[in-house]
């Protein structure tokens, strides 16, 4: 997983479309709210300002079946199940120490491994179907493949 750390001082805006789900792709539109909004858990500040980012990590990534399954976020909040692929949330590792993928075989092929790049390809990151990750665990793996034969 992608994980963005920041530390205790210099928060810059163009940090934000980085990992952020909100959608920016430049610095001239960034609403610090919206921002918020889009981490699980969703953040409670009524002023937001960027010093509330010190010291978090935040996960960004997807994860994707590629085909012959299904994949979904179990922990820290349940996602939908998807055939294809999922955006998954920006996990706030100093609430959730974990985040948990789940990849599900669709009969008659069963579930093979977590990967790096699709059908096989890549490194191989586990050969569990639940994939548990931490704020140290691939740090710069942006897309999770469940590989199922």
């Amino acid at each position: 997983m992608a994980v963005y750390t920041y530390s205790n001082s210099d928060v810059d805006f163009s940090t934000f479309d980085i990992w952020s789900n909100a959608g920016y792709t430049d610095d001239t539109d960034i609403n610090l709210g919206a921002i918020v909004s889009n981490i699980f858990p969703a953040l409670s500040i009524t002023d937001v300002s960027v010093s509330d980012f010190y010291n978090r990590s935040l996960f960004y990534g997807n994860v994707i079946s590629t085909g012959n399954g299904t994949v979904q976020v179990t922990q820290p909040y349940s996602s939908a199940t998807s055939p294809d692929s999922l955006q998954i949330l920006n996990v706030d590792y100093s609430v959730y120490s974990f985040i948990r993928l789940t990849a599900v075989a669709t009969y008659p092929f069963t579930f093979s491994e977590w990967r790096t790049d699709a059908f096989g390809g890549g490194t191989q990151i586990s050969t569990s179907a639940n994939l548990d990750l931490t704020s140290t665990d691939q740090v710069s793996t942006l897309n999770f493949y469940a590989y199922f034969v």
